[in-house]
């Protein structure tokens, strides 16, 4: 089993979400020694307003580098897909209750 002693002075990277458990893992592997890098996917997710931000949180708590993966294009065209492919999820269309097809 690997621990953190084992990972001081390597570099580690991790899909980090911005939130409170990616910055108190970055946080705490950097006080022990380890450089971070996060990846975050932009997806356009709605709860986070200020994409950027992210960045600045995850460099707060100590991050060496971080990137940024730009996905909302590849999200928004795989969900034309669906829409197309009438894709259907356990037989049933749509994705919550009262919505088409359930």
């Amino acid at each position: 089993m690997t621990t953190v002693a084992d990972l001081k002075g390597q570099t580690v990277a991790f899909a980090a979400s911005g939130g409170l458990d990616s910055c108190t893992v970055t946080k705490w592997l950097t006080e022990n020694g380890v450089k971070v890098v996060c990846f975050t996917a932009d997806i356009a997710q709605p709860d986070e307003s200020n994409f950027d931000e992210i960045e600045t949180r995850m460099r707060a708590c100590g991050a060496a580098d971080y990137v940024a993966i730009p996905l909302h294009d590849m999200i928004a065209e795989s969900g034309i897909e669906v829409i197309q492919f009438q894709a259907r999820y356990e037989g049933r269309t749509g994705t919550r209750p009262g919505s088409a097809g359930t």
